[in-house]
């Protein structure tokens, strides 16, 4: 850790002795440096699995910080998401960000380990809800299940661990 601490402070010197510097959080852009900002903006996001109510709340920051009045829950029920709510899904239980697309926007990543496939309970599934200038958009989102990576047992748990 401390290693690193010391590359990313000489990084920053040497940007700075150049006359380059590096964006900061609040400067609007169409796209941002930030791994989990959603819509660009240039404030962070937050986003909060529930399992036990198979939902994600995604609460937009802005420069005084995240608010109540900006949150939204997704659920498999959200229109464009693939699939239905199911009692035992746990759709929530792990949640990461990244721009897994490369565009600027961060996206969404939630597993749901059980995600039952035809009568195989608990294989487990992985959703893609990607990041655009309005925020994340279901219309964007992809689902990949443990059978897509031949991962197909009864509690294999599939989505586990996202990271």
């Amino acid at each position: 850790m401390r290693v690193r601490n010391l590359a990313v402070t000489a990084t920053v010197a040497a940007l700075a002795a150049t006359g380059l510097t590096l964006p900061l959080a609040g400067s609007a852009s169409a796209a941002s440096t930030l791994k989990d900002d959603f819509n660009g903006d240039g404030y962070r996001d937050l986003a909060v699995g529930t399992p036990g109510a198979n939902s994600v709340t995604v609460t937009y920051g802005s420069a005084s910080g995240v608010s109540e009045s900006r949150a939204v829950a997704l659920t498999r029920d959200t229109a464009g998401v693939p699939g239905v709510t199911e009692p035992e899904d746990e759709f929530g239980e792990n949640v990461t960000t990244g721009d897994v697309n490369f565009d600027g926007y961060a996206d969404l990543i939630t597993g749901a380990t059980g995600e039952a496939i035809g009568t195989t309970k608990g294989v487990g599934a992985v959703w893609v809800l990607r990041g655009t200038s309005s925020g994340l958009t279901s219309s964007y989102a992809a689902s990949f299940n443990g059978t897509d990576f031949d991962v197909d047992a009864a509690g294999a748990g599939f989505g586990h661990t996202v990271r």
